[in-house]
């Protein structure tokens, strides 16, 4: 596949650059004395099946607290946890918005500074509704990031075309020349695919192979795919 060379490089954040120390499913887990991976595959679901629901009625929320309430909410009920799920919300709102709750995937930090050193313009498209520069700080990325859009605060949420528009407009690039890296096959590779951009599917636990994408395990890969691009 002939792959353009970008002048950016827009990632998402969120299981793409950095995770939750611990992860939010642990903490659920935790909990509600469920399996990890139990809880895993119910929220996977809740993103396939309850998601959409909330969104095709105009109720999704752009604020983490309310989503983790209508989220954990459906999974207690389809875990048939009889027990109140605000405890959980309450606690992770807390973790999601410290920045002491992140760390950087070993392969960004070098990753990230490579692209850098080519002269390109890097920067991320998160569906947060918290400032990113102090997590980006705190995990170590921080000089490496030109632009950090946290999506619900200009209340746009991927796969809206707007959230990705923003980030151009403060990057000064357009669509064609730049390139996303995201995590998510719909919200990230097939969202800015349409826009025009070149996607790149970050599959950490290699469970999307088949998809029209470039895909990679992690970010050790990308700054030589920039390099050999015409």
């Amino acid at each position: 596949m002939a792959m353009r060379r970008p002048t950016a490089v827009l990632f998402d954040f969120h299981d793409t650059l950095a995770e939750l120390a611990g992860g939010t499913d642990h903490v659920v887990a935790e909990y509600v004395g469920a399996p990890v991976e139990t809880l895993r595959q119910v929220f996977r679901r809740a993103f396939a099946e309850h998601v959409p629901e909330l969104r095709s009625a105009g109720i999704w929320p752009r604020r983490h607290d309310v989503m983790f309430h209508h989220l954990y909410q459906w999974v207690f009920g389809e875990l048939g946890i009889d027990a109140d799920h605000n405890p959980v919300v309450d606690r992770l709102n807390a973790v999601f918005w410290a920045p002491e709750s992140y760390r950087a995937y070993p392969d960004v930090r070098p990753a990230l500074e490579e692209l850098k050193a080519t002269g390109l313009r890097l920067g991320l498209v998160s569906n947060s509704d918290f400032d990113l520069h102090p997590v980006l700080d705190h995990v170590g990325l921080g000089g490496l990031v030109d632009v950090a859009v946290p999506a619900f605060l200009h209340g746009v949420e991927k796969p809206d075309p707007r959230a990705f528009e923003i980030a151009l407009d403060e990057l000064g690039v357009d669509a064609g020349d730049c390139w996303f890296v995201g995590d998510h096959p719909e919200f990230d590779a097939v969202a800015s695919d349409v826009m025009g951009m070149t996607a790149v599917l970050v599959d950490r636990e290699d469970r999307y192979a088949g998809l029209p994408f470039p895909r990679i395990l992690d970010l050790s890969p990308l700054p030589g795919m920039v390099s050999g691009a015409s």
